[in-house]
């Protein structure tokens, strides 16, 4: 297939012929999710799900990381254009957006074929939206998970955690907002096998797809669309997300001072790049004010689709 997009990128170098890969396609930025991403990936995933010869896709991410959460800038143009909204049409506005962004990485789990999250280096909310909707999901020692719901002081919403971790397990996640590895993800049941290495992730998860992808792709199909209701569980109906999360979003959006709900003093925002250099999601801490605005350089968040996510 070969098509490549301008944040993703279809490949097929597996020996399996009906192996195919989807790549994040924003290295620099440590792949970063932009609005573009969220308006390519259906299309993406759509061709590769019409495509006869592909059985089995893995997700992957190019360069050191497997995904870094939102990239905020890319939204500067939709906010911009959002401040002269009354409140009213504002939260419309964003309800529209939110579910769109929704709606891309719920085409993930709406893909009749297999799809295998391959993860190494960080994988920071939004990333976590996105595996949560893969079938099965690998990593290797060392790649680590974040869940940015708490660092914005904003209200969240995460629809597929909980039915994968327990609700428990993801409520902690969300309100410490702390960095846990692959063996944790592993003992959480985020992911189904942890490797070594970046290598030895590549090669367990290509004989995994191959070994997937001899079966009968109508039975894989059938199999696959059996389980979507019971996965889902008690998760919360869509609409009612969309109304939980406009609200926290148009709360630290740059609207009105008189509209938002302040967080409390002295929240911090984590500066990714510390975690990337070193291994410490929790260094170099920089300050925000009370409304959740960054006051320092290196490290910017945004709080959409499931999360807030942070990106050096």
């Amino acid at each position: 297939m070969g098509k490549q997009y301008r944040t993703l990128e279809i490949m097929q170098i597996s020996p399996n012929p009906s192996v195919f890969h989807l790549f994040l396609n924003n290295p620099s930025l440590r792949n970063a999710l932009s609005v573009d991403f969220y308006s390519e990936l259906p299309k993406a995933l759509t061709s590769l799900d019409q495509n006869p010869d592909v059985n089995v896709i893995i997700l992957s991410g190019y360069g050191d990381h497997f995904c870094s959460g939102v990239d905020l800038k890319s939204f500067d143009s939709l906010m911009m254009k959002s401040q002269s909204y009354a409140q009213g049409r504002l939260r419309e506005r964003l309800r529209r957006e939110i579910k769109s962004f929704q709606d891309a990485t719920t085409a993930i789990e709406r893909c009749r074929k297999p799809v295998i999250a391959a993860i190494h280096g960080s994988c920071i909310a939004g990333g976590i939206d996105l595996i949560t909707a893969c079938d099965i999901r690998y990593c290797t020692k060392d790649a680590f998970f974040c869940v940015k719901e708490v660092d914005l002081a904003m209200n969240g919403a995460f629809l597929r955690l909980p039915s994968i971790v327990g609700y428990s397990n993801a409520i902690e996640l969300a309100l410490t907002a702390r960095k846990f590895l692959g063996p944790e993800a592993k003992d959480l049941g985020l992911v189904s096998k942890v490797f070594q290495s970046k290598s030895a992730l590549d090669e367990g998860v290509n004989a995994a797809a191959e070994g997937i992808a001899m079966r009968s792709l109508l039975a894989m199909i059938g199999t696959k669309e059996s389980q979507p209701k019971s996965q889902r569980g008690n998760r919360p109906s869509p609409s009612s997300e969309f109304s939980y999360h406009c609200r926290g979003y148009t709360n630290a959006s740059s609207i009105s001072p008189v509209s938002r709900e302040l967080p409390p003093s002295g929240v911090v925002k984590v500066n990714v790049d510390a975690a990337f250099n070193n291994g410490n999601a929790a260094a170099a801490a920089v300050a925000v004010d009370s409304y959740g605005n960054h006051l320092g350089s290196g490290s910017v968040c945004f709080n959409t689709i499931s999360s807030n996510s942070c990106r050096g």
